[in-house]
């Protein structure tokens, strides 16, 4: 858990885990060190981010099925992203911060961004 106050432009709710079972995980379980280039990226980019999966617990479905996803430590979360230009502009401004593990799924219009240590860096995959 982390002190670190909630950015102007989220909710504490946004990062709340979906597994279902009341978990009760969230933002406060995020990695400290993430959520503050998380929220650098906001600050940067000026653009609205919209939280599509955030902290997810070991018994949220996704995680189930990938029980190293970085999504599963805090270390993760998925971006709406509206358009072709706003997509180029996340992806510079996650560059300029330091978040050099991200994903971009064209088909449903958003970006999986992460801080994982333990996983390769300098990543860019797609979905």
């Amino acid at each position: 858990m982390h002190n670190l106050p909630i950015h102007k432009n989220f909710k504490e709710e946004d990062f709340a885990c979906k597994c279902g079972t009341g978990c009760g995980k969230g933002y406060k379980d995020m990695d400290e060190k993430f959520m503050t280039k998380v929220f650098e990226l906001r600050d940067m980019s000026g653009l609205p981010m919209t939280v599509t999966s955030g902290y997810r617990c070991p018994k949220h479905p996704e995680s189930l099925k990938r029980p190293t996803s970085a999504h599963v430590g805090g270390f993760a979360i998925d971006f709406k992203v509206p358009s072709s230009q706003a997509a180029f502009t996340f992806m510079l401004c996650a560059l300029k911060v330091g978040l050099v593990r991200i994903g971009w799924n064209q088909k449903y219009d958003f970006f999986h961004i992460d801080g994982a240590p333990h996983l390769p860096q300098n990543v860019l995959f797609k979905y």
